[in-house]
């Protein structure tokens, strides 16, 4: 019965920071096993398809991934297109992320949260359907907001 107040809390508070960030999507990925070699999309709050379930964060692969691997903030948005063009590897932080391409995000937020021990670490993702990029605010509460989850995991 506790976990599943848990797991509702944690719905609740994911869907009130995607309102809080102006975003039209945020994620919370979990380990998918204890040896926490991948994530995977636990809670979801405005995803527009059920395609989520199917997919995994891999360490090093599109914005999620980077994120996690490096272990600090990345975002994404329209305006560094042009920069992509120029810095393929960046555009690949975009492509090989099938969430953002899936829910048809064109800005986004990926913050990692090491919460100590190995197959504890998970991942907020945060992301806006407009190429509106995140403030520097906003990415601080988006930090905020990760660290009040970790709490509840």
């Amino acid at each position: 019965m506790e976990q599943i107040r848990k797991e509702e809390a944690l719905a609740v508070r994911l869907d009130r920071f995607k309102l809080d960030t102006r975003s039209d999507f945020a994620g919370l990925a979990l380990p998918l096993d204890s040896e926490g070699g991948q994530l995977q999309w636990s809670f979801v709050a405005g995803n527009t398809n059920r395609r989520y379930e199917r997919m995994r964060v891999k360490r090093g692969r599109g914005l999620a991934g980077m994120a996690w691997q490096i272990g600090r903030l990345l975002t994404w948005d329209a305006s560094m297109e042009e920069t992509a063009v120029k810095a393929p590897e960046k555009r690949s932080l975009y492509l090989d992320c099938p969430l953002l391409l899936a829910e048809g995000l064109k800005a986004a937020a990926a913050v990692p949260v090491r919460s100590g021990g190995v197959g504890n670490d998970w991942l907020l993702l945060v992301g806006r359907r407009t190429p509106e990029a995140y403030s520097v605010t906003e990415i601080a509460y988006v930090q905020a907001c990760a660290a009040e989850l970790r709490d509840l995991i």
